[in-house]
């Protein structure tokens, strides 16, 4: 495909796809652009679309180890979610994440972070608990009346097919509190 002079030029909004989405952050042109949020699906060979499996191993393991993410995983990563959402070509798509160490950097990894895991994790609401309650139980894609809600998480919560609201809200808070702590020390 033949672009014109005009979006010859590397901008966010000229490049952008037709059904970009995703988790906005500032990359090495100064702008803002959006990293796609990967779909994950397990009954296929590669768990994420477009395939970040081995970024999301390496950075889930240097969160856990407590050890500083490769920089090279953080732009290779980055990378992959911004070609889904803009029409870019893998050089300039490498020229975008070229982020400088120290805050920059930090600011595209925690992006990156969010973006793959979603968000921090600790923040407890109603919202995240029904939603991950019925993607678990199959009921994702189902649409459900607002008034049928309430009855069908009580009968999954009492037949064991998932974690009661209360227990759900506790392990937010404990996960939020260890985040906190880990911050003072």
């Amino acid at each position: 495909m033949e672009r014109s002079s005009l979006t010859d030029a590397l901008s966010e909004a000229g490049r952008r796809l037709p059904k970009a989405r995703g988790t906005p952050v500032l990359l090495a042109d100064g702008g803002e652009w959006m990293l796609a949020r990967p779909r994950l699906m397990g009954d296929r060979g590669s768990l994420s679309e477009p395939d970040v499996d081995d970024a999301l191993d390496r950075i889930f393991d240097g969160l856990v180890l407590g050890e500083p993410i490769d920089p090279r995983t953080i732009r290779v990563a980055a990378r992959s979610l911004l070609r889904p959402n803009y029409d870019l070509s893998e050089a300039e798509a490498e020229s975008l994440v070229a982020v400088p160490p120290g805050p920059p950097m930090r600011a595209l990894a925690a992006t990156l972070v969010e973006s793959l895991f979603g968000a921090r994790p600790g923040v407890a609401s109603f919202t995240g608990w029904a939603r991950a309650s019925l993607q678990a139980n199959g009921l994702g894609g189902v649409s459900i009346d607002a008034g049928d809600l309430s009855p069908l998480l009580a009968v999954l919560s009492a037949t064991g097919r998932t974690i009661p609201l209360a227990d759900f809200a506790d392990v937010c808070r404990d996960a939020e509190e260890r985040i906190h702590l880990e911050s003072l020390v």
